[in-house]
This record gives C-alpha cells, structure tokens and sequence, in this order.
C-alpha cells in the first residue's frame, strides 16, 4: 500500500471505531440489547461493576441489568484515543452518564471506558470491555 492509502485507511479506521463508541453509548441509552451483535463480537468479554462476562448474551445482559434500574440515562463519550495495530486497537474513552433515578430526580456519573476491538467481515466490532467508574453525584434535584 503506498502511503496515501496507508493515511487513507488509518483515517477511516479511526472514524469508525470513534463511531463504534457512540454507538456503544447509544445502545445502552435506547436499550437496545438486542442489537448487541451490531457492536460486539461473539466472544466479547466485558468487566463492570466487579463482574466479568464472555459472551454477547452475557454481555449484552449484563448491559441491561446495570442499567435497568434506572428511568432513563444518557451516555456522552469524549477524549476518545485510539491505538491501532493493524485488525485490532485499544480504544479509551472518558464517559460522563446521566442517570435519571425518579421523576425529579438524577444522578451523574464520571468513568473510564476501555475497548479491545477487532475488525471483522461487517466492520470493526467490540471484543473486550472495561469500565471504571472515577466518581458519582447523589441524587440530583431534576428542573425538566
């Protein structure tokens, strides 16, 4: 490959794995846990809240069981970095999530996420996943 596609393809790499991770945060906000497989790999391995899965059922339950205590949240991903090595990267991004405990109520959350991802057949797709919470707000009074 000569270095304008080499430039090329690193470019688009980087685009769509920047995307995977807003996509990552959408599905958990429209809870979309059926559509894991749009994101995951099969064999995805996932760690959150002390809890380590492998499998994108698991994962995908997982998901669903942190966040279904919850009326609603909304996940903003930024300080995205991307570290590839030819069909796989790291990925770390800093999360701030919104999560609404009752009709007046929420509560924020700070956390580091980390992606193993791997590119496949149907794009790049998410084979590992780390979450550490860096801090938490007590229940905020809601003016919406």
């Amino acid at each position: 490959m000569s270095t304008t596609e080499t430039l090329v393809r690193e470019l688009a790499d980087r685009a769509e794995l920047t995307e995977l991770v807003a996509r990552h945060a959408k599905w958990v906000d429209d809870r979309a846990w059926e559509d894991a497989a749009r994101i995951a790999t099969a064999d995805i391995t996932a760690r959150a809240r002390g809890l380590e899965v492998t499998g994108i059922t698991a994962f995908a339950t997982l998901a669903r069981e942190v966040h279904e205590v919850y009326e609603s949240t909304r996940h903003s991903t930024s300080n995205v970095i991307i570290d590839l090595d030819g069909d796989t990267a790291t990925v770390q991004a800093r999360v701030l999530a919104v999560f609404r405990t009752g009709a007046e109520s929420m509560s924020l959350t700070a956390a580091d996420y980390r992606f193993g991802a791997r590119r496949t057949e149907s794009g790049w797709r998410i084979a590992a996943f780390d979450v550490t919470p860096t801090s938490r707000t007590a229940a905020i009074e809601q003016t919406l």
